[in-house]
């Protein structure tokens, strides 16, 4: 049964799914150089950490990192880390800015693939490593084969030589401010307002923001970042989340953050043909699966909805049934919606149960294979729309039915079992295959629309909840799950 959990969360205001997990618990708030709050940072409050997922992915692009940070650490104190970001072990491709008091520097460090490179931006001034006890702006980028860092907009440093890309679908980590992976190289000071714009921002724009008014909005560019920790007081505080057993996570790429576990040893493949379109998720049919703690977005009460994924698995008539996707319940009294291959009746079934009645629908395979089980890619969607109940596999004749009028879900959802795929959520009809590109839409898709997100993997807009394109796998779970 899940339980409620105390999380200390930053919130990204930016949108874009990366709220960061106050690392042991919400530090103490500090005037801040732009709005009102800052957070202290130190031992105990080490800073901030969100696993890798798609808002941070810059690829073998430009980008920018930016924040304010304040300290007084002087020439005796260790080395002390402001940014970490991708990976924290040698021989990783990896991006990380260091305070080095001793050496009256910043050095900003960049690994990917091709190489290393890395570059020293000394202290112009009588302080160790800017630590002068004043706000000051870092910012450390890529502008093509180039990487600068900067503080305060116009003193500056930058190293050529640098090529590759610095993430990827096997990305170990995300970002962490304060301290390195580990909680090594912490550091004393304060943070305030970290960015991540994915493309190289210019000189002027720099000293414009390191110029703004102290509480002001900060002058930063009009266009919106990837990434944005305002470290306000009201996006700084501790949440009780519903949680199960925490695990690895896999990010969703819709608007709506509904992060998902993946259990036992699954892990996204990114070979060639790993999945439908880039990686997809490997099942081993013992203990993989994947589970989505069920939310508001994920209630589909009595309106129309979309259930899509790419399958791909082999199979005899003697093969057992094997799960898909499975909503909310199990067993005869209760509410539920699933969907599963079933081998021995050659036929892909789901199954809709309301709190009025419980309806059925299947399409049968018409190849040479069981249940579409030839160890090829078949889409497969699920509908409910104007009363209709459907069910079809790559596109073709759907088999439908009345659907049940009434709600597949419960006002109080504390007890729900929320989403499963590649297993009910007791264990049992496990799926060994592969998955790829899930989706769960709020909203009956057109008949065009089917046939885009089947061709081209077209977006399916703001009422998808769910999407997850099994591209990333972060090794703790995302601060929001």
């Amino acid at each position: 049964m899940p339980a409620l959990t105390s999380v200390a969360i930053e919130d990204d205001v930016s949108g874009h799914c990366a709220d960061g997990t106050l690392l042991g618990g919400v530090p103490g708030e500090v005037p801040g150089r732009v709005g009102a709050g800052a957070i202290s940072v130190s031992a105990p409050r080490p800073g901030v950490e969100v696993p890798h997922l798609p808002a941070l992915d810059v690829g073998s692009g430009d980008f920018t990192y930016v924040l304010w940070f304040r300290h007084t650490l002087t020439e005796t104190d260790p080395n002390a880390a402001l940014l970490w970001a991708y990976g924290s072990v040698s021989g990783q491709p990896s991006l990380w800015v260091r305070a080095q008091p001793s050496q009256r520097r910043l050095l900003a460090y960049a690994e990917t693939p091709a190489g290393a490179v890395q570059v020293a931006l000394p202290d112009p001034g009588p302080s160790a490593a800017f630590g002068d006890g004043a706000w000051h702006l870092l910012s450390v980028g890529r502008s093509g084969g180039t990487l600068r860092l900067s503080v305060d907009g116009t003193t500056a440093a930058e190293t050529a030589g640098l090529s590759g890309a610095l993430t990827s679908t096997a990305t170990p980590e995300g970002l962490r401010v304060g301290s390195k992976p580990g909680d090594l190289d912490v550091f004393t000071g304060s943070l305030d307002e970290v960015r991540l714009y994915k493309r190289a921002l210019t000189t002027d724009e720099l000293t414009r923001t390191a110029r703004s008014a102290v509480g002001s909005t900060g002058g930063y560019p009009a266009d919106g970042p990837a990434l944005s920790w305002s470290m306000e007081n009201d996006h700084t505080e501790s949440h009780l989340v519903v949680r199960p057993t925490a695990g690895p996570a896999t990010p969703d790429s819709s608007v709506h953050c509904d992060h998902a576990y993946v259990r036992g040893g699954a892990r996204p493949t990114t070979s060639a043909g790993g999945g439908r379109f880039g990686a997809g998720l490997a099942l081993d049919g013992t203990d993989d699966s994947v589970e989505l703690p069920y939310g508001a977005d994920e209630a589909l009460g009595s309106g129309d909805f979309t259930v899509a994924t790419w399958m791909r698995y082999t199979a005899s008539q003697t093969s057992a049934n094997q799960v898909l996707f499975w909503a909310y319940g199990v067993g005869g009294a209760e509410r539920q919606l699933w969907l599963r291959a079933q081998p021995g009746q050659d036929r892909i079934a789901a199954l809709l149960q309301t709190d009025t009645a419980t309806t059925t629908v299947h399409v049968t395979d018409a190849g040479p294979a069981q249940a579409f089980g030839d160890g090829a890619w078949h889409h497969v969607v699920l509908q409910r729309a104007g009363g209709r109940l459907s069910l079809s596999v790559d596109g073709g004749a759907p088999g439908e039915a009345t659907a049940p009028a009434g709600s597949v879900t419960y006002e109080d959802g504390f007890a729900v079992l929320g989403l499963h795929l590649g297993a009910r959520p007791d264990g049992y009809d496990r799926f060994k295959g592969s998955l790829d590109e899930f989706r769960l839409v709020r909203r009956a898709l057109t008949a065009e629309e089917l046939t885009a997100l089947r061709t081209s993997n077209a977006d399916t807009g703001t009422a998808t909840t769910v999407r997850l394109p099994f591209e990333t796998l972060a090794p703790q779970p995302y601060a929001r799950m």
